[in-house]
Protein backbone atom coordinates (compact mmCIF):
# COMPACT_ATOMS: atom_id res chain seq x y z
CA UNK A 1 0.00 0.00 0.00
CA UNK A 2 1.22 3.45 -0.84
CA UNK A 3 -0.47 6.48 0.67
CA UNK A 4 0.23 9.95 -0.71
CA UNK A 5 0.11 12.98 1.56
CA UNK A 6 0.70 16.39 -0.04
CA UNK A 7 2.39 18.94 2.24
CA UNK A 8 1.31 22.59 2.13
CA UNK A 9 2.76 25.05 4.65
CA UNK A 10 3.94 22.13 6.81
CA UNK A 11 0.46 20.62 7.24
CA UNK A 12 -0.80 17.20 6.17
CA UNK A 13 -3.70 17.94 3.81
CA UNK A 14 -5.28 14.77 2.50
CA UNK A 15 -4.56 11.05 2.33
CA UNK A 16 -5.29 8.79 -0.61
CA UNK A 17 -4.28 5.14 -0.52
CA UNK A 18 -3.72 2.95 -3.52
CA UNK A 19 -2.08 -0.40 -4.04
CA UNK A 20 1.31 -0.63 -5.78
CA UNK A 21 3.60 -3.60 -6.28
CA UNK A 22 6.68 -1.41 -6.61
CA UNK A 23 7.70 2.22 -6.72
CA UNK A 24 8.87 3.37 -10.15
CA UNK A 25 12.13 5.21 -9.67
CA UNK A 26 12.13 6.24 -13.31
CA UNK A 27 9.55 8.97 -12.87
CA UNK A 28 9.76 11.89 -15.25
CA UNK A 29 11.86 14.91 -14.36
CA UNK A 30 10.57 16.97 -17.29
CA UNK A 31 8.87 19.56 -15.12
CA UNK A 32 5.31 18.74 -16.12
CA UNK A 33 4.45 17.32 -12.71
CA UNK A 34 6.50 19.77 -10.69
CA UNK A 35 4.98 22.27 -8.29
CA UNK A 36 5.67 25.85 -7.20
CA UNK A 37 8.74 24.85 -5.17
CA UNK A 38 10.55 24.12 -8.42
CA UNK A 39 11.64 27.71 -8.81
CA UNK A 40 14.13 26.83 -6.04
CA UNK A 41 15.72 24.11 -8.20
CA UNK A 42 18.06 26.65 -9.79
CA UNK A 43 19.20 27.74 -6.31
CA UNK A 44 20.30 24.22 -5.29
CA UNK A 45 23.98 23.37 -5.75
CA UNK A 46 24.91 21.09 -8.63
CA UNK A 47 25.93 17.59 -7.54
CA UNK A 48 28.68 15.46 -9.03
CA UNK A 49 27.66 12.29 -10.88
CA UNK A 50 29.13 10.28 -7.99
CA UNK A 51 26.99 12.15 -5.44
CA UNK A 52 23.88 11.62 -7.57
CA UNK A 53 24.58 7.88 -7.92
CA UNK A 54 25.21 7.54 -4.16
CA UNK A 55 21.84 9.15 -3.35
CA UNK A 56 20.05 6.96 -5.87
CA UNK A 57 21.72 3.81 -4.48
CA UNK A 58 20.63 4.71 -0.93
CA UNK A 59 17.04 5.18 -2.09
CA UNK A 60 17.02 1.86 -3.95
CA UNK A 61 18.45 0.14 -0.87
CA UNK A 62 15.75 1.67 1.36
CA UNK A 63 13.02 0.49 -1.01
CA UNK A 64 14.21 -3.12 -0.74
CA UNK A 65 15.24 -3.05 2.92
CA UNK A 66 13.37 -4.80 5.75
CA UNK A 67 11.63 -7.24 3.49
CA UNK A 68 9.01 -9.52 4.92
CA UNK A 69 8.85 -13.21 4.13
CA UNK A 70 6.07 -15.72 4.50
CA UNK A 71 6.84 -19.31 5.54
CA UNK A 72 3.97 -21.72 4.72
CA UNK A 73 3.06 -25.34 5.42
CA UNK A 74 4.33 -25.39 9.00
CA UNK A 75 3.15 -27.94 11.52
CA UNK A 76 0.39 -26.70 13.82
CA UNK A 77 2.71 -27.02 16.83
CA UNK A 78 5.55 -24.96 15.29
CA UNK A 79 6.70 -22.17 17.62
CA UNK A 80 8.31 -18.75 17.17
CA UNK A 81 11.46 -20.17 18.77
CA UNK A 82 11.67 -22.91 16.11
CA UNK A 83 11.36 -20.32 13.32
CA UNK A 84 14.07 -18.25 14.99
CA UNK A 85 16.25 -21.36 15.09
CA UNK A 86 15.53 -22.10 11.41
CA UNK A 87 16.53 -18.54 10.46
CA UNK A 88 19.38 -18.22 12.99
CA UNK A 89 21.83 -17.04 10.33
CA UNK A 90 19.64 -14.02 9.54
CA UNK A 91 18.74 -10.82 11.39
CA UNK A 92 15.08 -11.10 12.38
CA UNK A 93 13.19 -7.98 13.35
CA UNK A 94 9.80 -9.64 13.82
CA UNK A 95 8.37 -13.14 13.80
CA UNK A 96 4.79 -14.31 14.26
CA UNK A 97 3.60 -17.89 13.81
CA UNK A 98 -0.09 -18.38 13.00
CA UNK A 99 -0.57 -21.94 14.22
CA UNK A 100 -4.07 -22.20 12.77
CA UNK A 101 -2.84 -21.44 9.26
CA UNK A 102 0.58 -23.08 9.60
CA UNK A 103 2.22 -19.85 8.49
CA UNK A 104 5.01 -17.66 9.86
CA UNK A 105 5.27 -13.95 9.12
CA UNK A 106 8.89 -12.87 9.39
CA UNK A 107 10.49 -9.46 8.90
CA UNK A 108 14.20 -9.51 8.23
CA UNK A 109 16.27 -6.38 8.78
CA UNK A 110 18.02 -6.78 5.46
CA UNK A 111 16.27 -7.16 2.11
CA UNK A 112 19.20 -9.13 0.69
CA UNK A 113 18.87 -11.59 3.56
CA UNK A 114 15.20 -12.08 2.72
CA UNK A 115 16.16 -13.06 -0.84
CA UNK A 116 18.87 -15.39 0.49
CA UNK A 117 16.47 -17.04 2.97
CA UNK A 118 13.97 -17.64 0.18
CA UNK A 119 16.65 -19.24 -2.01
CA UNK A 120 17.90 -21.39 0.84
CA UNK A 121 14.60 -22.55 2.38
CA UNK A 122 11.94 -22.47 -0.37
CA UNK A 123 10.76 -26.04 -1.04
CA UNK A 124 13.04 -27.37 1.70
CA UNK A 125 12.08 -29.87 4.40
CA UNK A 126 11.45 -28.45 7.88
CA UNK A 127 9.99 -30.62 10.64
CA UNK A 128 9.23 -33.38 8.11
CA UNK A 129 7.28 -31.02 5.81
CA UNK A 130 8.12 -29.25 2.58
CA UNK A 131 7.82 -25.54 3.34
CA UNK A 132 7.19 -22.66 0.98
CA UNK A 133 9.11 -19.44 1.59
CA UNK A 134 8.22 -16.32 -0.37
CA UNK A 135 8.24 -12.54 -0.13
CA UNK A 136 5.24 -11.10 1.63
CA UNK A 137 3.91 -8.11 -0.31
CA UNK A 138 2.21 -6.25 2.52
CA UNK A 139 4.79 -3.51 3.12
CA UNK A 140 3.09 -0.17 3.60
CA UNK A 141 4.68 3.08 2.57
CA UNK A 142 3.52 6.62 3.11
CA UNK A 143 4.54 8.92 0.28
CA UNK A 144 4.76 12.58 1.27
CA UNK A 145 4.70 14.95 -1.70
CA UNK A 146 5.27 18.64 -2.38
CA UNK A 147 8.09 19.01 0.12
CA UNK A 148 10.54 21.84 -0.47
CA UNK A 149 13.17 20.60 -2.91
CA UNK A 150 15.88 21.71 -0.51
CA UNK A 151 14.66 19.38 2.30
CA UNK A 152 17.38 17.15 3.71
CA UNK A 153 16.90 13.61 4.96
CA UNK A 154 17.18 14.88 8.55
CA UNK A 155 14.57 17.60 8.04
CA UNK A 156 12.20 15.05 6.53
CA UNK A 157 12.72 12.62 9.44
CA UNK A 158 12.10 15.43 11.93
CA UNK A 159 8.85 16.35 10.13
CA UNK A 160 7.57 12.77 10.07
CA UNK A 161 8.51 12.05 13.71
CA UNK A 162 6.15 14.83 14.84
CA UNK A 163 3.27 12.53 13.87
CA UNK A 164 4.32 9.30 15.58
CA UNK A 165 6.86 6.50 15.67
CA UNK A 166 9.07 6.14 12.62
CA UNK A 167 10.18 2.76 11.31
CA UNK A 168 11.99 4.11 8.27
CA UNK A 169 11.81 7.01 5.86
CA UNK A 170 13.74 8.24 2.88
CA UNK A 171 13.68 10.89 0.20
CA UNK A 172 13.30 10.04 -3.48
CA UNK A 173 15.88 11.76 -5.65
CA UNK A 174 15.86 12.89 -9.28
CA UNK A 175 18.02 10.71 -11.50
CA UNK A 176 19.00 13.85 -13.39
CA UNK A 177 19.90 16.34 -10.65
CA UNK A 178 20.32 14.12 -7.59
CA UNK A 179 18.16 16.50 -5.56
CA UNK A 180 14.94 15.56 -3.78
CA UNK A 181 11.86 15.32 -6.01
CA UNK A 182 9.92 17.07 -3.27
Amino acid sequence: RLATVPIRNGLFRKMAACSHQRVDSGASDTGSDLGPADTMLDELPALTPQEIELRLQRTRKELSNRRKILVKNLRSDCSNQEIHELLKDYELKYCYVDKNKGTAFVTLLNGEQAENAICKFHKSIFQEREITVQLQSTDSLLCVTQLPLSYTQQQFEDLVRLHGNLERCFLVYSETTGHSKG
